[in-house]
Formats: C-alpha cells, sequence, structure tokens
C-alpha cells in the first residue's frame, strides 16, 4: 500500500493508493543569478537569465558574503519587470549588497554570483469525488507502521 503525505500551508494533503497530479503555470527559469552587483539601497536588480515571473511574486536573492553572511540573504517581492525580463524593480530596497561578478584570482576566473530564485509558485490541487474516496478511513494506532 503505498501512502503519501504531506503539509500544504496549514493543510494537511494525504493519499492512499491513489495518483497525486500536480499542475501548476510552467515558467521559462525558476533559479538564475545575478547579472553585475546589486547594492545595499537598490530596488532594481539584473538577472543573467531572461525570467517570466509575475509582477507580485516572490523572490529570494542568496547572500554572497562570508561565512558570517548566513542571514543576509533576503526576500522580496517584484514590483515591475522589464520587457526583457532581465531587470527587476523589488518591493523594497535591499538591505545587503549581493555580488554578480567574475573576479580574477592568479590565473583562475571566479564567478561570484548571488542566487535568486521563484519562491511563489502556483499549483492547483484538485480532486474527484467518488463513493471510495468518500468514506472516511480510521486513523491508524499510535505506533503502528504504515503497509
Amino acid at each position: 500500500m503505498n501512502f503519501i503525505s504531506f503539509v500544504v500551508g496549514a493543510k494537511v494533503l494525504a493519499l492512499r493508493d491513489g495518483i497525486l497530479d500536480l499542475h501548476g503555470k510552467s515558467t521559462i527559469q525558476t533559479w538564475t543569478k545575478l547579472a553585475r552587483t546589486a547594492l545595499n539601497g537598490s530596488f532594481t536588480i539584473t538577472l543573467l537569465n531572461p525570467v517570466d515571473w509575475p509582477i507580485n511574486s516572490e523572490i529570494i536573492i542568496a547572500t554572497t558574503g562570508d561565512q558570517w553572511s548566513q542571514r543576509e540573504s533576503e526576500v522580496r517581492r517584484i514590483a515591475n519587470i522589464s520587457s526583457d525580463g532581465l531587470t527587476l524593480t523589488l518591493n523594497e530596497t535591499l538591505q545587503y549588497t549581493h555580488l554578480g561578478e567574475t573576479r580574477q584570482v592568479n590565473i583562475t576566473s571566479v564567478e561570484i554570483r548571488a542566487e535568486v530564485g521563484l519562491l511563489s509558485h502556483n499549483v492547483i490541487f484538485q480532486g474527484s469525488l467518488t463513493r471510495m474516496n468518500s468514506e472516511t478511513i480510521e486513523q491508524c494506532s499510535e505506533g503502528s507502521v504504515p503497509g
């Protein structure tokens, strides 16, 4: 017996001996990197690859600092996006600087670019009502093993 369970928002979705098919709006790119450094206080970021993310989507800009910068990743919303999909205007300024550059270390070129990821995703959960999936299944006793 296969059993899948995960949390969606504040609700729990469970599935026993069935198929879970997830559908959402496809996007050309869910992660990219900065094309150039975004300074603290900036309202805009320039991306390495074009995106088709909707306005008001939530994004994350990863930290590029040292080992003490773990809390410098920033979550923002897209207030506007350029027609080429490369420049995002943010809903509020950046608190930290995020690197987007190539540095030369001796003879080696090192890419130091903050990752930028889409956090907002649009997935619809939809099922069909049948006699089988409308019956109540008793909760397993505490300590029992599925299957």
